[in-house]
């Protein structure tokens, strides 16, 4: 029974499959390959025994693909994994307990407890929307998500000490005060009494969040594709800075600092270098503004190298201005980055991690990765009218990064307590007014003018030459 099937005739082909579906014309002369793990039992059969086959996926059979490395070995990734248990576990057991003391232990163990977890969905989680270069790396990023969202919880109720004191054994100089940084005591220009004449431009654009905030927009060019969104990112972040200067000293900044540096150099630059990633690779073009999309032709990789990059090369057409959930869900999408970004920042501050440790760094890698097949599924909800639920990266991300505010609201607990300035009320308030009398106007508003005006071009009668009439 387990035998590969020949070629059905097409007879066959338009026959209907066991459950009574009829087999989609896009599967039609398509020859299916058999494995032992692909077989399954059908509830319907006459008999328990009998088995059907279980269509493989569409980019299994993709010609330019690695067949070897794209199938699951789930039996042989569990004896893999068996044997470096073995092996750490019980053949070096007794010099690790000699060296290692119980609070290392117990980390070694958990850590130990979470690569069996992702081993596990490696091999059995369910595949999403990206199968490119390996539909086990999406599941694999995941995995890494849930155990983030695990940790989070775990943190969440727990003292400020003892969670402090949980990072600290992760990584050395964690959970000890930060020292107060401010970039914007001196402002000036030119310094001509220092070493350098722009001795405070110097220092400031070698800093490692210049570093950061590139390679940031870099991969933010890579995910949005399109510059009016990514330009909204960047300012909104800057406004995000004055308003929780008041709270977070880092974000006291010089105005060229501000808008020259951060806007102009390092997302502009870092913006740039994304799009024209996208345009090299011929990735998806997200249109989030025209009602036109834009094909795109196939990607440059030759031969197997093609697996590195997308399967389908589609067209995205946000168009926010066509209707109004696409314009505020588009809008949710934006306050949501803002969320994740200053989340960074207050995690740091109350949980007393320094920006160059590891622990910001694979916090920044995770939501990277995660981010790109959340994108995907948010679009497929928004646009899609049968989509009824979100995706399940895109309801993973939005937990962990709700959770991550239930976290800094934990720890943070009369920390941050000095009221907002004046200018910052008013700024908040007159931006939200404009939002609402824009999106009232644009989509309900004038549209109704719209209406009226065409009804009324409809109801008038035309005028006709008086000639015309007595020549009739």
């Amino acid at each position: 029974l387990l035998s590969p099937s020949p070629t059905p005739s097409k007879r066959a082909r338009r026959a209907t499959s066991p459950a009574g579906k009829k087999i989609s014309p896009q599967t039609e002369g398509t020859p299916m390959r058999t494995r032992a793990k692909d077989a399954v039992v059908d509830e319907h059969a006459d008999h328990p025994d009998q088995v059907t086959r279980r269509k493989l996926p569409k980019w299994y059979m993709a010609k330019d693909s690695v067949d070897f490395f794209l199938r699951p070995h789930t039996l042989l990734a569990m004896l893999i994994t068996l044997a470096c248990m073995y092996y750490f576990g019980v053949y070096q057991a007794t010099v690790a307990e000699v060296d290692l003391d119980r609070a290392d232990a117990m980390i070694r163990g958990a850590k130990w407890a979470c690569v069996v977890f992702l081993i596990y969905c490696w091999t059995h989680l369910q595949d999403g929307a990206f199968v490119r270069p390996h539909p086990g790396m999406w599941r694999l990023v995941s995995g890494i998500l849930i155990l983030y969202l695990l940790f989070l919880t775990f943190l969440l109720f727990l003292s400020t000490e003892d969670a402090r004191m949980i990072l600290s054994h992760l990584e050395n100089g964690v959970g000890k005060p930060l020292p107060f940084r401010d970039y914007g005591t001196d402002c000036r220009v030119f310094t001509p009494e220092k070493e350098h004449l722009f001795q405070n431009i110097y220092d400031t654009f070698w800093d490692e969040f210049v570093i950061a905030h590139l390679f940031g927009w870099i991969v933010k060019g890579i995910m949005f594709r399109d510059f009016y969104v990514l330009t909204v990112l960047s300012v909104l972040f800057e406004v995000m800075e004055y308003t929780f200067t008041h709270w977070l000293p880092n974000f006291n900044e010089c105005w060229w600092d501000h808008w020259i540096i951060d806007v102009l150099v390092c997302n502009g630059l870092g913006m740039w270098i994304g799009l024209k990633l996208c345009d090299y690779f011929s990735m998806k073009s997200y249109d989030w503004t025209s009602p036109q999309s834009k094909p795109k032709t196939e990607g440059v990789l030759p031969g197997k190298l093609r697996q590195l990059g997308p399967k389908k090369f589609d067209s995205y057409n946000w168009g926010y201005f066509r209707t109004a959930k696409r314009f505020a869900a588009v809008t949710l999408m934006v306050m949501f980055v803002m969320l994740v970004e200053l989340n960074a920042f207050f995690l740091k501050t109350v949980l007393y991690i320094p920006p160059p440790k590891t622990i910001n760094i694979v916090r920044l890698a995770i939501w990277a990765t995660a981010a790109i097949p959340a994108i995907r599924e948010f679009y497929q909800y928004v646009t899609d009218p049968h989509m009824k639920v979100f995706g399940t990266s895109c309801w993973l991300m939005g937990f962990v990064g709700l959770t991550e505010c239930l976290v800094v609201l934990r720890h943070g607990k009369g920390r941050f307590t000095a009221p907002f300035p004046t200018w910052v009320l008013c700024m908040w308030a007159l931006i939200v007014v404009s939002w609402l009398s824009f999106f009232v106007y644009f989509f309900f508003i004038r549209r109704v003018l719209r209406k009226r005006r065409n009804s009324a071009k409809v109801h008038t009668p035309h005028p006709t030459n008086s000639k015309t009439r007595k020549r009739t």
